[in-house]
């Protein structure tokens, strides 16, 4: 497993923004 960070909810965010969501 590489997800060696913890996650945070920031980073939730922005991988929203830049990932267009397929809902």
């Amino acid at each position: 497993q590489r997800v060696k960070r913890r996650w945070d909810p920031s980073d939730f965010f922005r991988h929203s923004m830049s990932v267009r969501p397929r809902n």
